[in-house]
């Protein structure tokens, strides 16, 4: 544990917190962490369920004057979103975070911190190692797989608990107790696509820099997406020059908000003109997304000798340009009950082109069923 962080700590919560960042524990690798929270309990001798989900439940009998208390359950997930910067070298399927602590903000080196939720299972470690403190009985109840479908709550057997009054520990601001929550959906969209063989000059562009955030908590911040940027680049660039697009990807998590893009062209002939074109475009929105996007970033090179590629027909490059510029993003309707709350959201979180199609991925949010569908 940080030393500084450590002067900080309370109830040994950053401490429990240090301790989970040392396991990897993304969204489908989950097994480790669930591990390491059984052995907790075995080695303090609490009573546990482990279900087949890789749930965990610790159950902890009132202290003394509570015997006849209500359960409280308390509730968090133990996956997080593994994304990290273009140039971080950590393998977050095998290895931990790196915590950094600038006196008043923790953080991790290059990636995510896992703040969500990890913050909610060390409440739990913490309050469940401390024998010093009064409360009544508890189920803390610990599932996975809560970033990618609410995996583990779906598969959790209601039949292992028995309160009735439930804190979920997962909301994004102190001292507040929510009542309600956007119900979500993810969709996968395909647009079937033809290639032809062309020769012609490589253009490699990479869009960085962008501060991305959670599809639904920073959804209304005006943040741009990275896949959404580079197709107007792409739009631009046509429009000036004859480009074919040879591979075309962005975002990494659909829930997430793309932070990079990456865009390989061919160029027939006059790659300086096309080179030129390209730079002076990435600098015009470059220039236009500043005040709100001040690290964006736009890399631009060519490769020197011709090379044959597979790239999209003229008509398919059109068509997967409309539906990229098209493609709903973002605020959707903001709730006429209450001012200020964003009602239903959508991210277009992961694009990517196969040999045949291109494969859009949605994460999509609603406090509205029937709008959500």
């Amino acid at each position: 544990m940080l030393t500084q962080l450590k002067e900080k700590d309370y109830k040994n919560i950053f401490y429990w917190f240090s301790e989970l960042a040392k396991i990897p524990h993304g969204s489908g690798n989950v097994k480790q962490i669930a591990d390491f929270l059984e052995n907790f309990a075995r080695e303090r001798s609490i009573s546990y369920v482990r279900d087949a989900a890789d749930n965990v439940i610790f159950y902890k009998p009132a202290t003394k004057g509570y015997e006849h208390c209500e359960t409280v359950i308390l509730q968090g997930h133990m996956d997080m979103v593994c994304e990290k910067e273009p140039n971080c070298q950590k393998d977050m399927e095998r290895e931990g975070l790196t915590l950094s602590f600038d006196g008043e903000w923790l953080s991790a080196e290059g990636t995510t911190l896992g703040g969500d939720d990890g913050i909610a299972v060390a409440y739990c470690l913490a309050l469940l190692s401390d024998e010093t403190l009064s409360h009544p009985p508890l189920e803390c109840v610990i599932t996975t797989e809560e970033e990618t479908g609410m995996d583990g709550a779906k598969a959790l057997d209601p039949a292992l608990l028995k309160g009735r009054i439930l804190l979920n520990l997962d909301s994004e601001e102190e001292n507040q107790l929510l009542c309600g929550c956007a119900g979500g959906m993810r969709l996968t969209g395909k647009l079937p696509l033809t290639r032809l063989e062309r020769e012609g000059y490589k253009i490699l562009v990479s869009l960085t820099g962008l501060i991305g955030g959670h599809s639904g908590t920073e959804i209304d911040k005006g943040r741009e997406n990275a896949v959404k940027l580079m197709s107007r680049f792409l739009f631009m660039l046509q429009e000036e020059a004859e480009v074919y697009v040879a591979s075309f990807s962005g975002g990494a998590k659909d829930n997430a908000i793309p932070r990079t893009c990456d865009l390989v062209l061919l160029a027939p002939d006059e790659k300086e003109k096309v080179l030129e074109r390209a730079r002076r475009i990435g600098k015009a929105l470059t220039k236009e997304l500043s005040a709100r996007e001040s690290t964006l970033s736009f890399s631009i090179s060519c490769e020197k000798e011709k090379s044959t590629e597979q790239v999209l027909s003229k008509k398919s490059q059109i068509k997967l340009l409309y539906a990229l510029l098209q493609a709903p993003n973002g605020v959707q309707t903001m709730s006429a009950e209450l001012p200020g709350l964003v009602e239903s959201s959508l991210n277009l979180g992961i694009f990517s082109l196969t040999e045949k199609e291109a494969v859009i991925c949605w994460s999509l949010r609603s406090s509205k069923k029937s709008y959500l569908h």
